[in-house]
């Protein structure tokens, strides 16, 4: 045991000094360092957002969230490019026959490798996440609190242990194919072509077997818009919903076409309104002025369009819920609340004004098709299930460590296990390779 440690010491640090002599982490870690920074900057409008002030505000860990969902690639090709010449570069040099001559252990001059491979890459890895980290909390002047640098630190676990799987899957094709560049062409086409089809698959069969009437949208919209001397209401929703608006004098008469119900020449005043069925549940006030027009969509997101100086607040269990988008442009204002579905309160006022209130809750299933489902993490099992197979899908279970209300498909220990399993998959295939393999 002491002569297989020994080894593996002793490969570790003549590999990392190899790596090190090398451009190639410094080119890695630089172009990884160059995106963590475009994306912390610009990240918010790549993803609807009028700016990125908003993820700012929110903290430091609102920002990792975005740089970790916009290079979830990196893991795999940081590893592929650092890992794949660790066996067939050797073969190719004939020096792999001078190092088996020795007796050393196969396994234990795999496993240097590995760790030499991996641990130089988690290292740049650590260095630009956390100098990144430090920049945003410098930025946004919002001092994460222990949890949250925990929650940081656990998403980016996931990001490392992939780095793992995919540097254990490189070192085995470069055990088992002789040609350097095979070996790169096949790795990045497993991780970039292979692997993502074969984990879509059960997405694809869902998409093709599910009966699309049955999955009607069960968001309601509200739109009103100011006409002069009576506006117009127009609710919308699937082809099941029934709604019904009423003043002081009771219903107020309208128009069901197919998904929408339309309301004219309404006259100033108070209302009630309610939608019901295929799901739906929501109800509420709205106050015509003749002045305000906005929009309001109950669906997966809220979304809330307003004129500006209109101010929109949302509530969930008594407490006010943050934004997740803030943006838009000219007059009018668009407003996200991502992953607030159940009891909530929306209300839309200006100044001392109430112009709409509405309650925010959805009963059954969730329509609108399959990608309208994945978004609430509500997908069949299978769908999920085959994801994991991908290192790169089953590292998402960092979404719900960095944010335990997020509509990931996957849960962080689903992720963590099939992360586990690839890596001792293609641990125990590398190693039986390289101990069988002909060093010619």
């Amino acid at each position: 045991m002491t002569s297989f440690l020994s080894t593996v010491a002793t490969v570790f640090r003549k590999e990392m000094w190899e790596h090190f002599k090398t451009w190639r982490l410094i080119v890695i870690g630089g172009i990884f360092a160059f995106v963590f920074i475009v994306i912390s900057l610009y990240g918010g409008i790549l993803v609807g957002q009028g700016n990125t002030q908003l993820s700012f505000k929110a903290g430091a860990n609102s920002v990792l969230a975005l740089v970790l969902s916009f290079t979830g690639f990196f893991p795999g090709l940081m590893a592929i490019v650092i890992s794949y010449t660790a066996i067939v570069g050797e073969r190719s040099r004939k020096s792999l026959i001078l190092l088996t001559s020795k007796p050393v252990k196969r396994p234990a001059l795999f496993t240097g490798k590995f760790l030499s491979s991996y641990f130089a890459i988690v290292l740049v890895y650590m260095v630009v996440m956390t100098v990144g980290y430090i920049g945003v909390v410098a930025a946004s002047g919002n001092v994460p609190s222990l949890e949250d640098v925990g929650r940081a630190y656990g998403a980016v676990a996931f990001v490392i242990f992939a780095m793992a799987c995919w540097v254990v899957f490189a070192m085995f094709l470069s055990s088992l194919l002789k040609n350097p560049i095979t070996v790169a062409v096949s790795a990045i086409m497993v991780w970039f072509l292979v692997m993502p089809i074969v984990s879509q698959i059960g997405t694809i069969y869902w998409l093709v077997t599910t009966n699309q009437e049955d999955n009607a949208p069960d968001g309601v919209g509200l739109n009103l818009i100011p006409q002069g001397g009576g506006d117009m209401v127009l609710l919308t929703g699937s082809t099941t919903t029934m709604y019904e608006i009423r003043n002081d004098t009771g219903p107020v008469q309208g128009i069901k076409l197919q998904s929408i119900y339309i309301m004219g020449n309404l006259p100033d005043g108070n209302y009630t309104w309610n939608a019901r069925g295929g799901g739906i549940d929501r109800n509420g006030t709205l106050v015509i002025d003749g002045r305000a027009p906005f929009s309001v969509i109950f669906d997966g997101p809220l979304t809330v369009s307003v004129m500006q100086g209109i101010n929109v607040t949302l509530e969930k269990d008594g407490r006010t819920v943050t934004p997740s988008a803030d943006g838009g442009s000219g007059p009018f204002r668009n407003i996200t609340y991502r992953g607030s579905i159940g009891n909530c309160h929306l209300k839309i006022s200006k100044g001392d004004q109430v112009l709409f209130t509405g309650g925010y809750e959805i009963t059954g299933r969730h329509g609108g098709g399959p990608f309208a489902a994945m978004a609430t993490g509500s997908a069949p099992d299978y769908v999920k299930y085959n994801q994991l197979i991908n290192p790169d899908s089953a590292m998402s279970g960092y979404e719900k460590v960095l944010d335990p209300d997020a509509t990931s498909l996957i849960s962080p220990a689903e992720g963590a296990t099939a992360l586990l399993i690839f890596f001792l998959v293609f641990l125990s295939l590398g190693l039986l390779v390289f101990s069988k393999m002909e060093m010619a």
